[in-house]
């Protein structure tokens, strides 16, 4: 229940959210993969580009680990712009973190953590990770 009124209140007064390994809510929490990066970055890139409905790629940057995109507007959400970096851990781990962002509102009425985890959620399905 706690978490349930704290992504309410985020939503209701933020403008955005950010994949970390501190979040409070789950969908939102760092992946850390056992997969080589390749596969990460190019099942990322098949999703933004195909795969998940409203989204376009902005910018890809394979040597830096970067992927920018946008989630297209929706009745209920703003357009939504999002940064996600894929890179390496420190014993090789391929790690996945990012944040969004609603560029035109004030408040995003949970737009922004909604996108992240709907994506993070069809890279996990993607990648056949439980």
């Amino acid at each position: 229940m706690r978490w349930y009124l704290s992504t309410l209140w985020r939503g209701l007064t933020s403008n955005g959210a950010e994949v970390s390994p501190e979040s409070v809510l789950p969908q939102l929490r760092m992946r850390v993969y056992a997969i080589p990066f390749d596969r990460v970055w190019n099942t990322s890139l098949d999703l933004i580009e195909g795969e998940l409905a409203r989204w376009s790629l902005i910018s890809a940057d394979d040597y830096e680990g970067i992927i920018t995109a946008e989630v297209g507007e929706s009745l209920l959400s703003p357009r939504t712009s999002v940064r996600l970096r894929i890179g390496l851990s420190a014993d090789a781990q391929t790690i996945v973190e990012g944040s969004a962002n609603a560029p035109d509102k004030k408040v995003d009425l949970g737009a922004s953590p909604r996108a992240l985890g709907h994506f993070l959620s069809a890279l996990d399905h993607a990648l056949l990770v439980r």
